[in-house]
């Protein structure tokens, strides 16, 4: 499945010298050559700056963006994570609006996945994540096959949108076409917060549709 997505490229960056194997599992599962890195960058500092902004797999994952990640933050701890600002660093979101992050709350710098009502964590850093785990299990972190099956029927989904749940399932919702719509990120996590808050505050035993809080 994965290799639909290799045919769909964005554009290249340029190369400098240094390290050119930093990021080569990433870039080879979606199709590119590895490029040639500084050697004295850290690795976080060097992804944002050579791919922020960047779609891979036609849409599949996203990069973010320098300028974004203080609001992105700002989205994530009204929600669903407890955690101090500067307990994660933000690096990317796949096209069901679930962030990628490295974990440094307790300084052992693991990926996690943070959706909107959820925390995946992982015991991978962030390079053996992006080099290994994503090209070897692309399902399990990007839902490869879904999204080949949705880029059929409704085209990619661009840089800042995602496709987000109608009804979330914390209030019922399931995991179906019907009940998912492209919608910006940014709308998405706001609007879903102010749900899962309002959730959060329902008195014990109120039902929604089919679903009791108990």
């Amino acid at each position: 499945m994965l290799d639909l997505f290799k045919k769909m490229t964005g554009d290249k960056v340029q190369s400098e010298e240094g390290d050119s194997s930093m990021f080569a599992g990433f870039l080879e599962c979606f199709g590119e050559k590895p490029i040639e890195i500084s050697d004295e960058k850290d690795p976080y500092n060097a992804f944002i700056d050579h791919f922020e902004g960047r779609s891979f797999g036609g849409g599949v994952f996203k990069v973010v963006e320098w300028a974004d990640i203080p609001k992105w933050k700002e989205d994530i701890l009204g929600v669903c994570l407890r955690r101090s600002e500067d307990g994660f660093r933000l690096f990317g979101y796949n096209w069901l609006g679930q962030f990628f992050a490295i974990d440094d709350q307790e300084g052992k710098g693991h990926v996690i996945i943070i959706d909107t009502d959820t925390t995946a964590y992982t015991d991978m850093g962030f390079l053996e994540y992006l080099n290994d785990e994503l090209p070897e299990n692309p399902e399990r972190s990007l839902h490869v096959t879904q999204y080949g099956e949705w880029v059929a029927s409704h085209g990619p989904v661009d840089p800042g949108e995602c496709v987000g749940y109608k009804v979330p399932f914390f209030l019922g919702g399931d995991d179906s076409p019907d009940n998912m719509e492209v919608i910006d990120m940014d709308v998405y996590w706001t609007m879903t917060g102010q749900l899962w808050r309002a959730y959060l505050g329902l008195p014990e035993g109120t039902k929604i549709g089919n679903v009791s809080f108990e």
